[in-house]
């Protein structure tokens, strides 16, 4: 028996960016997902192939903060 808090994925936010605006928009689920890593690898890779594409290829995420309340996860990313 599992026990203990589920979480959910609120949001995936992301910082104004230093190297182009607008390739990426912020995700935030009006009614919040099972939290899922893959859901968040996803966005990532789909994000640094954008910026791939667009010829940066050494972009990076860094998760900028993650916050946690009453089980819901919201997550600030950054692209460097």
């Amino acid at each position: 028996c599992i026990s203990g808090l589920r979480y959910t994925l609120g949001s995936i936010l992301w910082e104004e960016d230093n190297l182009q605006k607008n390739l990426i928009d912020n995700t935030v689920y009006r009614k919040p997902k099972a939290f899922d890593i893959n859901l968040l690898g996803n966005q990532i890779d789909r994000t640094l192939e954008q910026y791939e594409d667009r010829g940066f290829p050494f972009a990076t995420v860094v998760v900028k903060q993650i916050k946690t309340l009453d089980g819901r996860t919201d997550i600030t990313l950054s692209l460097e």
